[in-house]
């Protein structure tokens, strides 16, 4: 509770964390009161272990390892067993040898993930997949698995697929006077920034000469 009042002055939540860690546990029947620590899963305990271990975390960090933790559940990087070897001595040093000394440790090698590449389906394969769950009723899980896609994706091309789906039913002079539209349209922005850019280095040219004294 000493670490608890550094971080909390409210005599209220100190009190109301002593009954949490007073309180009686019921086991199977069984109704008994701990003497130390937290109970197992208890509601308290990973409000505790981020007071208590807080300062664990800035060790690591000083000492130049990489540590993810959450509660009293920590991993720590490496990227060699002579570098786990270090961080354990650093973990079991100062004033965490005799708290931490029961600590459970493994290392664990781990080769690199493999970079995902990513594939990219044309509109003629997206449609083709939709195809299968709308007409053929494939279950999306089962066009996921197959397809190595996520379901977000697919629903995102299901969502494109009905929102551009009326212009299949529009004459073709009119989807192309509307391509042509947008085409132009594009153009006219790109005409405009690029008119924006020359006003712009031109004021800053004029305002450098006038600095210089050339104007």
């Amino acid at each position: 509770m000493t670490l608890v009042g550094q971080k909390v002055s409210d005599g209220r939540v100190l009190t109301l964390i002593e009954m949490f860690l007073k309180q009686g546990v019921l086991d199977d029947l069984r109704e008994w009161t701990p003497e130390t620590g937290s109970p197992q899963g208890a509601v308290i305990s990973p409000l505790l272990s981020n007071i208590y271990l807080n300062p664990l975390d800035h060790q690591m960090a000083q000492a130049g390892f990489e540590m993810v933790r959450y509660a009293d559940d920590f991993v720590i990087l490496c990227r060699s067993p002579e570098e786990a070897s270090q961080a354990l001595a650093v973990l079991l040093q100062s004033k965490w040898d005799k708290p931490l000394a029961r600590i459970s440790y493994n290392f664990e090698r781990r080769s690199p993930m493999p970079k995902r590449i990513r594939k990219r389906f044309t509109a003629q394969e997206k449609v083709a997949i939709l195809r299968l769950h709308l007409l053929e009723r494939t279950p999306i899980s089962d066009l996921c698995d197959q397809h190595g896609i996520h379901p977000t994706m697919f629903y995102r091309w299901q969502k494109e697929f009905f929102e551009n789906a009326a212009a299949a039913f529009e004459p073709r002079a009119r989807r192309a006077a509307d391509a042509n539209e947008r085409r132009i349209a594009l153009l006219e922005q790109k005409l405009q920034r690029k008119h924006e850019v020359l006003s712009e280095l031109m004021e800053e040219h004029i305002k450098l000469k006038k600095e210089l004294g050339e104007l």
